[in-house]
């Protein structure tokens, strides 16, 4: 009971965040209340969902407590309700916009170490020169690691949520972070303007924007307790499949870090005993492709193999005919034929709809089997395993077809009655409305001559 309770206190803080964000941002009728929007069938939908997910994690022991562990912050969350001042002023600062500039330094063109020693350098050059200049400088100087924006609009709540920009919160008009780090770089932040548009109903509303804004402080004390605990208290996982994907989260976007991820999580899939083996395998996998997807492409060669493996182990525990087809064609690069004989029958066998993305993966099976067959991968009897699938889906999409084009034909005969049919009983009401006029006009008593 006490989990569920804290389910709920959640759920419902998300909602009354979202509530007040699309208010600053004029995405709903300022007129909306959080119970308005709770009500919404799509957010309803996901609240269930998340709350079906977590009563089947409650099943299990070692998730129980994964949860239990979770939800303990009640008791401190009441605590830091009771410290929240909440005069009108604080209150109304909930619903402050941030008008930010700033200078990003992303680590995809550098290596870890760089960007943070040219996000540092950044810093120090705006203490020296300001802002300013500074922007103006990187601007045209065009560096592919550093952008420069103005005049971005962010509601605090949003901010609030994220750590990067969490040190925004603490600055006035015209004030400047240092270099705050985030996992995809870093960046040095201006506030050019905090807009304060407190909805037309806060007067009559305001107890419930009150309890909004004592849990949104509450949480956030919280969130700096925890951050400060964090530095000075080593993590203890209990799941290396857990920290994995944790891990992988946290890493900055270069090959090293990511590929140091992927072996970490490829060790945690194959212990025994790991509750977290499905976070184990998608941490491999997201942490495999973010690497692919940095490298230039002279330099994929050398990942082909461990991008194979790391698919393979994904598509064991979710399936997918586009996935398939990627790893069939790194297996055909790497020239193992069977592997790929058996990653396109698969793709072959599980496409079974007949939509668009359907056609696609019809027709890159056929591509790569072709492929195959010139490369001389796969045998006689594989070929043929390959073209039944493939032949089969033709039929079942001609028959199906056939059938939407006669349900077609159909609802245009059906149409074509039915305006055939209005059609008459217009005729039959036009002619009926001219019998009656001629029948009243015979039998009107002649009007007399003027003579």
């Amino acid at each position: 009971e006490a989990i569920r309770k804290g389910i709920d206190g959640e759920l419902n803080a998300m909602v009354a965040n979202l509530h007040s964000m699309l208010l600053s941002l004029k995405r709903i009728p300022e007129k909306t209340t959080v119970e308005e929007l709770a009500k919404n069938p799509a957010i309803q939908g996901q609240m269930q969902e998340v709350r079906a997910i977590l009563e089947r994690m409650m099943q299990n022991e070692a998730l129980r407590e994964v949860l239990a562990a979770r939800y303990a912050d009640q008791g401190l969350r009441d605590a830091e309700r009771a410290k929240v001042a909440t005069d009108d002023a604080s209150i109304k600062t909930m619903f402050d916009t941030y008008v930010l500039n700033g200078i990003l330094v992303s680590l995809s063109s550098s290596k870890p170490e760089e960007a943070k020693e040219l996000g540092r350098k950044i810093a120090d050059e705006i203490k020296a020169q300001g802002f300013e200049a500074v922007a103006k400088r990187y601007r045209e100087q065009k560096n592919p690691a550093v952008e420069v924006f103005e005049g971005r609009r962010m509601p605090c709540t949003f901010l609030a949520m994220l750590e990067e920009y969490r040190p925004v919160l603490s600055l006035k008009k015209g004030e400047t972070t240092g270099f705050v780090e985030s996992p995809t770089g870093g960046a040095v932040f201006q506030v050019a303007d905090i807009v304060n548009e407190p909805p037309s109903d806060f007067e009559k509303r305001k107890d419930q924007y009150k309890a909004q804004y004592i849990d949104q402080q509450a949480a956030l004390s919280l969130q700096r307790q925890i951050a400060e605990v964090e530095k000075t208290t080593p993590v203890v996982w209990k799941d290396a499949g857990f920290k994995a994907l944790y891990d992988w989260s946290q890493a900055p976007r270069t090959r090293e870090a990511l590929l140091k991820v992927a072996e970490e999580a490829k060790a945690a899939s194959e212990a025994e005993n790991t509750i977290g083996l499905p976070q184990a395998i998608l941490a491999r996998y997201a942490a495999v492709e973010d690497a692919w997807s940095l490298a230039p492409e002279k330099d994929r060669a050398s990942l082909k193999e461990i991008r194979a493996e790391a698919i393979a182990g994904l598509l064991n525990i979710a399936e997918d005919a586009t996935l398939r087809l990627e790893l069939a064609r790194l297996y055909l690069d790497l020239k193992k034929g069977d592997q790929a004989y058996e990653q396109l029958l698969n793709a072959a066998e599980v496409n079974t709809g007949f939509d668009p993305e359907n056609l696609a993966t019809h027709k890159a099976t056929r591509e790569l089997l072709d492929r195959l067959v010139a490369a001389k991968l796969v045998t006689d009897a594989q070929k043929q395993a390959v073209e039944k699938e493939l032949a089969r889906w033709e039929k079942e999409k001609a028959e199906n077809d056939q059938i939407l084009a006669e349900q077609k034909r159909m609802e245009e005969e059906m149409a074509r009655k039915d305006r055939e049919e209005a059609a008459k009983l217009e005729a039959e009401e036009k002619a009926r409305l001219k019998a009656e006029q001629e029948k009243a006009k015979k039998q009107a008593p002649a009007e007399p001559t003027k003579k």
